[in-house]
């Protein structure tokens, strides 16, 4: 992969791969054999990414919210969180999920909102669904959804 930064997770985001990890490490790749290094913007762990709105974003760390309409180069947005983001995912808009609850939601990428979840739990996967919009799983058991 070109980097000894531990990676956390892989994404494809139409034709192009992302891979995410520790120390902000973003690398793309057109064919799985050869990856390049991309400026995230952010230091913290990169967990997650997918793509929607006209543009790819990536979650982590710290609230860590970034965007690329081309995953070469990425935007560092403001999110109105400080919790980890561990998952985002597109429907009809852009959420994302994380610690302690948190939901954030947006409609192009770049401008987020936070939802209720009504929990505080660490939600670990999100999944857009399609008798439902979204469902969220994580620990002791938590499992949300949203129509």
């Amino acid at each position: 992969s070109g980097t000894t930064q531990d990676l956390v997770s892989v994404t494809s985001l139409g034709t192009t791969l992302v891979a995410l990890g520790t120390n902000g490490t973003l690398l793309t790749s057109a064919d799985g054999a050869t990856w390049t290094a991309r400026t995230s913007g952010v230091t913290g762990t990169l967990r997650h990414a997918a793509a929607g709105a006209s543009r790819f974003v990536a979650v982590g760390d710290a609230g860590a919210l970034i965007t690329s309409t081309d995953a070469i180069t990425w935007t560092v947005q403001t999110a109105p969180t400080s919790q980890t983001l561990r998952r985002v995912v597109l429907g009809s808009r852009l959420v994302a999920a994380g610690d302690n609850g948190t939901v954030l939601l947006s409609d192009d990428g770049i401008a987020w909102t936070a939802a209720n979840s009504g929990t505080t739990a660490q939600l670990r996967g999100l999944l857009r669904g399609i008798s439902f919009n979204y469902v969220a799983v994580g620990a002791g058991g938590v499992n949300i959804t949203s129509r």
